[in-house]
């Protein structure tokens, strides 16, 4: 009875216990970002208000009032709502957060905060039940979920909520498809199909197009493991009792429902990315910035602000150390080859011991080592012959740029090789399992750890930072923390090197065991969390010292922004020359470079000698959006508006939801009525409800040619397969 309890016990904690901690893990992590101390947390800045808290407000208060965007007015004066990637518009957690702000009263940017960490607590437990299925102890694999949940790569697109919620999908993706490839029996493979649509549509609605592109690489790469039977055996050793045929077919239907169902969506976010400037795949200089080189591979690895911040990937000295001690086990790799030679008179034990060994052949080692070469190979943009490859015959490679966030991919992988580096480690310790000389592994961590101290070293006594100025423009507030990574990384040396030198004196059991797992866990997570848990604050100096410090802020109140009202005052409100959406009806025509449509950016370029009159036409004078000229083929804005200049209050604003624009126009005779709002060829225009092709003011704007009298006109964004 006594043992029934235990073992009772014991799954509770595996099953229930353990994946809670998981969850929780990112949120204890970060708690400065989503546990108010004295009313104050910590703000994330960078992208994180502009990009993509706004989008998210903007769209709840839509779904609350029964509307679905699909024009956003309030932005480069006038763009696709529900195809732009920031807005994540088809995202399925969007709904328990509408109805998170119909209960709160509204949705501020530090609930946004919470929602992006939650996507990080998303991932690890991903992370978590995918690495279970491996052949791993619960120690390594916890190890690893923890250290790797929260490392640099993952830390530092807290700014980009969308990417977090885009990557948080990838270890279910994984684990589903694990899942269905050794399923027992055909109900189990239904089950985990239906959750495969689910987290593949996830993925891909999640509004981060850059990481469902990478993901192609990660599903490829772990997909050769199933293709190769030896190694299938030696990371799984379970048995694919389904037939190869079935299992293709639910992998295939589960991933071709979850593509059909997005399609639309990606089929119009690919259409738009192609009217971006910047973004038609035509300009390798904008595909090439932000790329990685071996300096910034290297200081990801062991001293991150040598590293370009955009795709470090830190995670802990300890952790390079232990994957270290693993790859150059080259004596227990020997000792694992000769025993895989011995002949059918070796003893039941020594088959176990190979068995448990598994993570020793040279195969296994290498898939790692070639994976995370290509990979970090790929980043290195213009000094890569295999990224101008890609960039000249893969499709829509060459529409994206910063290709040193590919790096998020490396993040699964290297957390199967930790938790197999950790685990080799708790087999050194365990002699039974390797027969291996306590001097040799003394001797490779001794000579990892040289070489590591040596680069640090001349890295932080040179003060090579990232070649693009990151560390000190965006990290000020945590530039003084460089000396740690030494710090730890020493710290981290002498926990190694004292447990194997004391392998044998001890008798390691399971509680100690714990014990040294947790040490790990707590060290490594000093050394990355000085840095990672407070990348992109918000920062400020006070002239005191030479380093920044972070602004904390109160809590915000909740507040509804009715943005359905707010569209309709716009009319009578100047416009502004910021540039993205707004959620107050002073509406932004401001644009930028490489976003917003070409031709509104070209007409920025034609005006740039009539600054006030770009102003005027705008609406950042008086808000005005609808004239009435008796032509639009005028050569300056100066000339339309003189022409326009004689027709005033011709017009009344009978509705406006972003989406479709009623008037109610009387005019004395035949011209244009212009709308300043941003043409897309999915807008349709009416006249007295009969419909009217739309020509262009200026290459970008919409007008309608109109008889005198009085009509009714109105402008409806109706986009393909979307019918509203």
């Amino acid at each position: 009875m006594k043992l029934l309890y235990s073992l009772k016990s014991k799954k509770i904690a595996i099953d229930y216990l353990i994946p809670s901690i998981v969850f929780c893990w990112p949120i204890l992590y970060f708690f400065r970002q989503v546990i108010p101390i004295g009313g104050k947390y910590f703000p994330i800045g960078n992208d994180f208000d502009i990009l993509y808290y706004n989008y998210k407000a903007y769209l709840l208060d839509h779904l609350v009032h029964f509307s679905f965007p699909l024009w956003s007015p309030s932005e480069g004066g006038g763009y696709p709502f529900y195809s732009n990637p920031f807005a994540a518009a088809f995202y399925p957690l969007n709904l328990p957060l509408a109805i998170f702000y119909k209960l709160a009263g509204g949705y501020t940017r530090f609930d946004h905060q919470l929602f992006t960490v939650l996507g990080i607590s998303i991932f690890a437990l991903g992370l978590f039940f995918w690495l279970k299925q491996f052949r791993l102890n619960l120690r390594a694999i916890l190890f690893a979920t923890l250290i790797m949940s929260v490392s640099f790569k993952v830390a530092e697109i807290l700014r980009f909520p969308n990417a977090v919620h885009t990557a948080a999908w990838y270890p279910w993706i994984l684990f589903a498809v694990t899942k269905i490839i050794f399923s027992q029996s055909t109900r189990e493979s239904f089950r985990y199909s239906f959750a495969l649509i689910f987290f593949t549509i996830c993925l891909l609605a999640a509004g981060y197009p850059y990481y469902i592109f990478y993901s192609v690489f990660l599903f490829g790469a772990y997909f050769i493991i199933f293709l190769i039977p030896d190694l299938s055996t030696k990371f799984f050793q379970k048995e694919k009792t389904q037939k190869p045929i079935y299992t293709l077919l639910f992998l295939t239907g589960s991933f071709g429902i979850s593509s059909l169902i997005c399609l639309p969506y990606l089929y119009n976010v690919s259409k738009l990315l192609q009217d971006i400037s910047q973004r038609d795949g035509k300009n390798i200089d904008f595909s090439m910035s932000l790329s990685f080189s071996f300096q910034d591979t290297l200081g990801s690895l062991i001293f991150p602000p040598t590293s370009l911040t955009e795709g470090w990937y830190y995670f802990g000295i300890l952790s390079v150390l232990l994957i270290l001690l693993y790859i150059f086990s080259f004596v227990s790799r020997s000792v694992y080859n000769r025993k895989i030679t011995i002949n059918s008179e070796e003893t039941k034990s020594d088959r176990a011991s190979i068995q448990e060994i598994w993570y020793l052949g040279v195969d296994v080692k290498l898939y790692f080592i070639v994976y995370l070469v290509i990979i970090s190979y790929i980043t290195y943009g213009g000094k890569s012959w295999l990224f101008r490859l890609l960039w000249e015959y893969l499709p829509l490679f060459s529409s994206l740029r910063a290709w040193s966030r590919m790096n998020i991919i490396l993040v699964p992988m290297l957390s199967i090789l930790l938790a197999i580096s950790y685990q080799y480690l708790e087999d050194v310790i365990l002699k039974d399992k390797i027969k291996t000389h306590r001097w040799k592994n003394i001797f490779i961590l001794i000579a990892s750890y040289s070489a590591i101290l040596i680069t640090q070293l001349y890295f932080y006594l040179n003060k090579i930072y990232d070649s693009h100025g990151y560390w000190l423009l965006h990290y000020g507030h945590v530039a003084s923390q460089d000396i740690y990574f030494v710090v730890y990384g020493a710290l981290a040396f002498l926990l190694l090197a004292y447990i194997l030198w004391n392998s044998r004196k001890w008798l390691f059991s399971q509680k100690v065991l714990t014990i040294v797992c947790l040490v790990c866990i707590i060290l490594t997570t000093l050394d990355t969390r000085g840095v990672g848990a407070k990348m992109w604050g918000i920062r400020a100096n006070d002239g005191k010292t030479s380093f920044d410090y972070v602004q904390l802020f109160d809590v915000p109140s909740h507040q509804e922004f009715n943005i359905p009202a707010a569209n309709l005052k716009s009319f009578s409100i100047p416009r502004t020359e910021h540039t993205f959406i707004s959620l107050f009806p002073q509406f932004n025509a401001g644009t930028v470079g490489d976003w917003f449509f070409k031709r509104y950016n070209q007409f920025f370029k034609f005006s740039e000698n009539e600054p006030e009159e770009r102003k005027k036409i705008l609406g950042i004078v008086d808000g005005q959006k609808i004239y009435f000229s008796e032509s639009i083929n005028h050569a300056s804005i100066h000339d339309f508006l003189e022409d326009a200049e004689k027709y005033k209050n011709f017009a009344r604003v009978i509705s406006y939801t972003g989406n479709k624009l009623v008037l109610d126009v009387s005019i004395t005779q035949k011209g244009y009525l212009s709308f300043i709002d941003n043409w897309d060829k999915d807008w349709e225009a009416s006249i007295d409800e009969k419909q009217t092709p739309i020509e262009l003011l200026f290459a970008t704007f919409k007008s309608v040619p109109i008889k005198s009298g009085r009509h009714e006109i109105i402008f409806t964004y109706r986009p393909k397969l979307f019918f509203f």
